[in-house]
């Protein structure tokens, strides 16, 4: 079965929604700001925005958010495998 980015991002909202995160080192005031706009591309993602897959590859890059909250709230194992699986899609499809 191949992947795709919004079933990353469907499951990157069930991790974000888990557990309370730590967004200090973010420009997210709090959890809920963060799935918000995690959200809000979810739904240009389904509507067909690309723009929304460049957003999505800069909360997935190195040292950005979604890396910075995973480390802080102890989601590391969970943030990788995401990551991994969101770079195979960029991959296929090109980045970003």
């Amino acid at each position: 079965m191949q992947d795709s980015r919004a079933a990353i991002v469907s499951d990157l909202l069930d991790l974000l929604r888990s557990t309370e995160l730590d967004t200090s080192w973010t420009s997210f005031v709090t959890d809920a700001d963060l799935i918000a706009e995690v959200e809000r591309i979810e739904v240009s993602l389904l509507d067909g925005n690309v723009a929304a897959e460049k957003q999505l590859g800069l909360l997935f890059a190195p040292t950005g958010v979604l890396q910075e909250v995973a480390i802080s709230s102890g989601l590391q194992g969970e943030y990788l495998r995401l990551a991994s699986r969101h770079d195979k899609v960029a991959d296929n499809r090109g980045a970003p």
